[in-house]
């Protein structure tokens, strides 16, 4: 038996799993969490040499659990993007890196939406990407001006996928899905336009292949080191919400994807990638089909942040379960009681760094499980609102959809999508997906799948699914139009 080996490169700490070419997980691997660096509200870095280090601690925890002879085929690498790595020409990374959840550069995307325009980024990009600063354009733009060193040809500029595939292999690659909005994403071409606006030129990236691209070998004190065998094959890897998707089951147009972590991944396949993405992202996929998607800020981190400051005398475990079972005693609706969940400002759909939460409609009869619930129906609410509008983009309906990831686990939280959603949620037998796509792109550099759609069929499977209850769709409903309405009118209160 051949043994897949996929790691997940998070935000809050690196995770290593195994699995068969069947998709069986075998074992996993873990970190210890990693801090986010924050300055300021809008600002949030992370130590590169902290990355390497926990994705040590993951593999070194997992080889443990499979045995020095293990026979591992492939590995895979997936990461947070965009989170703008520098290294050198000798391998070593500046000591701190922008992470997705950076919105500094929220003048630089003004600035862009002005000068160039969507339409011609657009074209010079190969996908239509929001105004934002978090993403790579207005980030570019934001390093030329206080950064210029870091794009003066004494760096390159890498994902963190791509840094620890560099500390694996000794090698530093990129694919063209992680060098989104910096080359051309079916390309993987610079526009000479593009380079001359933003001062920089193509030696600013490595080279960009296929994710499943094998690009070197584990490195042999690398592999003593972790208790690996040597030489395993390595390959490029993806944006960790493009491989969570992968794990998650991209297949056929209509299936529809949830990816909860500390930000919620929200979209669906579609036939072919529609132009017009509307706040979304639309990306090619293979053949005929492309994705159609949303990357919130708000995500399963929000019953974290209620634990601490509604339970703070609580251990976060106990503080989150008491949450749980204090929300589910409250009836849907929550007694008309709405929660915004722009705790970090909000992405897609609204791509607004500036906005932030809040409760609506607080009276005199709500209880700490009023707030409870309306929290976790806010989160559902911006699930279905991503949703909805991928199927408008995308041109077709998703009967039900597939939940993954750490969120995945809360049997409240998935039935209070389904019910806002009014269709069924259909949680995966390995929530881990991240680690899962990884590993199967890793199967398909290997040859022990044939693609994409091979990989689904072989190693993606629904577990359990929730369904939703008729009687409770009318106030969800309701509810669900007054949270659509609040955004538009918060334009005076920040």
């Amino acid at each position: 038996m051949r043994i897949l080996v996929g790691l997940d490169v998070g935000t809050t700490r690196c995770k290593a799993a195994a699995f068969t070419p069947d998709g069986r997980a075998l074992a996993v691997g873990e970190s210890a969490g990693y801090p986010v660096h924050r300055a300021g509200t809008t600002e949030a870095e992370q130590a590169p040499d902290d990355l390497w280090a926990a994705a040590r601690a993951a593999l070194a925890d997992l080889a443990r659990a499979l045995g020095r002879d293990a026979p591992i085929a492939a590995i895979g690498v997936c990461g947070t993007t965009p989170g703008h790595v520098f290294v050198d020409r000798v391998g070593n990374a500046l000591p701190r890196c922008l992470i997705w959840q950076d919105g500094r550069a929220e003048a630089e995307a003004a600035w862009l939406d002005q000068t160039v325009g969507a339409d011609r980024l657009a074209r010079w990009l190969g996908v239509q990407l929001p105004k934002s600063g978090a993403l790579p354009p207005a980030r570019l733009v934001w390093f030329r001006r206080h950064r210029p060193a870091w794009l003066d040809g004494t760096y390159r500029m890498v994902q963190p996928k791509d840094f620890i595939n560099l500390r694996l292999t000794g090698r530093l690659v990129t694919d063209r899905g992680s060098a989104i909005g910096v080359l051309h994403l079916a390309t993987g071409a610079l526009d000479p336009d593009y380079a001359a606006l933003l001062g920089i030129d193509r030696a600013l990236l490595p080279d960009a292949v296929e994710p499943f691209a094998t690009i070197g070998a584990l490195a042999p004190a690398v592999a003593a080191e972790l208790g690996l065998p040597a030489g395993v094959p390595v390959v490029a890897g993806w944006v960790d919400a493009w491989a969570s998707m992968l794990g998650t089951g991209l297949g056929e147009p209509g299936m529809a994807f949830d990816i909860t972590g500390t930000a919620e991944v929200i979209g669906l396949t579609a036939r072919d990638a529609p132009a017009e993405a509307r706040g979304l992202l639309s990306v090619p996929l293979y053949g005929d089909l492309g994705i159609v998607y949303g990357v919130t800020n708000a995500g399963a981190d929000l019953l974290k942040w209620f634990a601490e400051a509604f339970v703070p005398d609580r251990p976060i475990g106990e503080a989150i379960a008491l949450m749980e079972a204090e929300a589910g005693a409250v009836a849907p609706g929550a007694d008309g009681l709405l929660f915004l969940p722009y705790l970090y400002g909000e992405r897609a759909p609204v791509w607004d760094e500036t906005v932030r939460g809040a409760f609506f409609r607080v009276d005199r009869g709500h209880r700490r499980g009023h707030f409870a619930r309306a929290v976790l129906e806010g989160l559902a609410h911006a699930v279905r609102q991503c949703l909805e509008l991928a199927e408008a983009v995308g041109g077709v309906a998703a009967p039900a959809l597939r939940v993954s990831g750490g969120g995945a686990r809360g049997a409240l939280l998935n039935q209070i999508k389904a019910d806002v959603l009014g269709r069924p949620v259909d949680v995966l037998e390995v929530i881990e997906t991240g680690a899962l796509g990884a590993a199967m792109l890793g199967a398909i550099g290997v040859g022990l799948a044939t693609g994409y759609a091979d990989a689904v069929r072989s190693m993606a499977r629904p577990d359990r699914r929730f369904a939703p209850v008729p009687e409770r769709r009318d106030v969800h409903d309701r509810a669900y139009e007054h949270y659509r309405g609040l955004y538009p009118r918060l334009d005076g209160l920040r």
